[in-house]
């Protein structure tokens, strides 16, 4: 990626405490990943965020430490995932316009009734695949490999969002670890957790930073308990 948007409020609200070099360490971090399209490899984030001395190395250190989750040797970021997810959507979606000659042009032969535009639009999005993160449906297994057992339960019960993505390393995940085991309860606390505030103003985790974190052993917030308490759930 050549451009990623900066959102400046949700930035500003997540960073206030850093020093200034924490700042630029996190903000050369940011840059690598979306030119890579990947994580931060753990043995060379220092070179790649040019940090030198003592303080500079621990800036770094302190940015990963909070903002990134260390997986197989790899500092990956939810928001960088996601983000990176959409714009290979969109990439993918232009490319299959441009295998077809772009979008069609318009003709007066056969009056649609919609504003000037209209048709073009909806015409452009009927071709597009669909985004596999908002099926509803649990998607093929990847690479033709098969699930492991509790894993698409697992899977299905998130919530839609943008940061549901990484499902192969979550599945990869889930039987290196024999998860299966630990269903009823992950379940329980998936369900519990999508009527938690933070959950329904869109601030969940991804579901590789849920697994590797082992979130379901946090237990639940207060309006969670007392919502599963009074039978909300």
């Amino acid at each position: 990626m050549n451009y990623y948007e900066r959102h400046l409020g949700d930035y500003t609200k997540a960073t206030a405490h850093l020093s200034m070099v924490e700042h630029g360490a996190y903000g050369l971090l940011l840059d690598r990943y979306y030119i890579t399209e990947d994580g931060i490899p753990s043995d060379q984030a220092h070179r790649i965020a040019r940090a030198r001395s003592p303080q500079e190395r621990s800036a770094v250190d302190a940015v990963l430490a909070e903002f990134f989750s260390l997986v197989d040797g790899v500092w990956r970021h939810d928001r960088c995932d996601a983000e990176i997810a959409k714009a290979q959507t969109k990439i993918e979606a232009a490319r299959k316009n441009g295998a077809r000659g772009g979008r069609p042009k318009r003709t007066d032969e056969k009056p649609t009734g919609f504003p000037l535009g209209c048709d073009l639009v909806t015409q452009a999005k009927a071709l597009q695949s669909p985004d596999p993160n908002t099926n509803t449906k649990t998607p093929p297994p990847p690479d033709g490999g098969s699930d492991p057992a509790g894993f698409a339960e697992f899977w299905d019960s998130w919530p839609q969002s943008p940061r549901k993505v990484a499902r192969k390393q979550c599945s990869a995940k889930w039987k290196r670890h024999g998860l299966k085991s630990q269903l009823p309860a992950i379940l329980a606390h998936v369900e519990a957790m999508k009527h938690s505030k933070q959950w329904r103003d869109g601030y969940e985790p991804a579901p590789l930073t849920y697994l590797n974190q082992e979130r379901w052993g946090d237990g639940l917030p207060v309006e969670a308990e007392t919502q599963t308490e009074s039978g909300y759930l």
